[in-house]
């Protein structure tokens, strides 16, 4: 409760100026994802059962008939549906790489290995994003710069109570 309380009257004395709002919004623009995918995805246990329904496919098979009948994901019900929209990083990296890599309605050639297992992706679509706008991300922007500033005064105070010991100590051992 004190450490909350020594926290709150920290952060009521910072006045933040809009460039610095400005400067840590650019930086949010910058790593903020372009695209969105919409993928569906067959999971398999092994490598040789993702290379057959990768043949099948081949051959004419459907997609979502087979994630229904072969897929040990969630998703196998919705014929392998991932459902709404994601951003790359909202998936591991192996997967999103992969759906990065495709077309819009192709499907991956290759076994992809997650931590999950094996799977066969669809990527039905893709779509250009919006960067936010600077009002609907302010208070997360205002929150990072401030605990940001906090974290600085904090090492600060560390390295000043370091070296005021070692300078005490100096002077003791004279």
């Amino acid at each position: 409760l004190l450490a909350q309380s020594v926290a709150n009257e920290y952060y009521s004395k910072i006045n933040l100026s809009e460039e610095e709002i400005l400067i840590e919004y650019n930086d949010v623009i910058k790593s903020a994802p372009t695209k969105e995918y919409k993928a569906k995805h067959i999971l398999l246990e092994a490598q040789g059962e993702a290379i057959s329904i990768i043949e099948k496919l081949e051959q004419g098979e459907k997609f979502e008939e087979l994630a229904k009948s072969h897929s040990i994901g969630p998703s196998a019900s919705d014929g392998g549906s991932l459902g709404s929209w994601f951003s790359p990083n909202q998936m591991v990296k192996p997967f999103s790489d992969a759906v990065v890599l495709l077309n819009d309605g192709s499907y991956s050639k290759v076994p992809v290995q997650t931590e999950f297992g094996w799977h066969v992706i669809l990527r039905e679509e893709s779509r250009n994003t919006n960067p936010p706008t600077i009002d609907s991300v302010r208070n997360e922007i205002q929150q990072k710069i401030m605990q940001d500033q906090q974290l600085l005064t904090l090492e600060f105070l560390i390295l000043k109570d370091f070296i005021l010991t070692n300078i005490m100590n100096i002077f003791l051992r004279s």
